[in-house]
């Protein structure tokens, strides 16, 4: 590889906001062919930092062995803002590319509204089971070096919330301990079909980076964090300030997409209680 191409790669690994900046001022198929040269893993940030139209015009136009890997290796909330923007008959290809745990997520944050916390929530969080040992818990945390997680979620029956455990509870804990013993079950967990706007003042956020995102039945779906929390809220306001939102039509539309969000997470939630749960 020529020195300039290396140059040219290290621009985009290390600024990527700046590297998105200057790509979306070319032509989408200019900036796309040049794109679809990239490894996956240094272009995904270069997307997630870029505008959400442009992202999704370069995902249209990438192909799509490449469209899926980038997908793969990009922030998941940043992945579904731009896949909203893609033609769906377009997303049905991608989504046959991606591996079937992710096409089974995006898919499930795709039904719902944008301006929800499910159309938010990182849904690869595991969880646990209330007999689960500290001592499990940390060599599971261990595993997970390379993408750490603030805290473990602790489920009972059926998938339903029970509470979290810290990392600095666990290390403070006796190693043959239950995760029901050393549970903060007092943390409020958000429902998926909440707006955005409700949920800034449960009282969780004081304690906690992310908060358990449960279904009609209590069961846990995933996590929001704060910082998704944040891009969720930001692309609400744009969407409400654009002249199609202030429209009676776009606040029918809004409505009725949410009514029948929660009829698919009816079903939806039924098929969740079924997964297994991790020990």
């Amino acid at each position: 590889m020529s020195k300039s191409a290396l140059l040219t790669l290290g621009f985009l690994e290390f600024h990527p906001g700046d590297a998105a900046d200057a790509l979306e001022a070319l032509d989408t198929e200019d900036a796309a062919a040049f794109l679809d040269d990239v490894p996956a893993r240094i272009c995904a940030p270069v997307l997630s930092a870029a505008l959400p139209w442009a992202a999704a015009a370069w995902i249209e136009q990438l192909s799509p062995g490449h469209a899926a890997a980038v997908l793969s290796s990009m922030d998941f909330a940043d992945a579904v803002t731009a896949l909203r923007l893609v033609p769906d008959a377009h997303t049905q290809v991608l989504l046959g590319e991606v591996s079937s745990t992710l096409a089974r997520s995006l898919k499930r944050s795709l039904t719902y509204p944008s301006i929800t916390v499910g159309a938010w929530m990182d849904q690869s969080i595991p969880t646990f089971s209330e007999d689960t040992t500290v001592a499990e818990g940390l060599k599971y945390l261990k595993s997970r070096r390379r993408r750490p997680i603030p805290h473990l979620t602790v489920v009972g029956a059926a998938k339903r919330f029970a509470g979290i455990v810290s990392t600095s509870e666990l290390l403070r804990s006796a190693s043959s301990i239950p995760l029901s013993q050393i549970m903060d079950a007092s943390v409020t967990p958000l429902s998926s079909r909440s707006l955005l706007a409700t949920v800034l003042e449960n009282p969780s956020w004081d304690s906690y980076a992310s908060v358990p995102v449960v279904g009609r039945k209590d069961n846990v779906l995933g996590s929001l964090t704060r910082s998704n929390l944040k891009k969720g809220l930001r692309n609400t306001d744009i969407a409400r300030n654009s002249d199609y939102a202030q429209s009676i039509p776009a606040q029918l539309l809004t409505g009725y997409l949410a009514v029948v969000s929660g009829l698919l997470q009816m079903l939806l939630d039924d098929s969740a209680n079924k997964q297994p749960t991790t020990k």
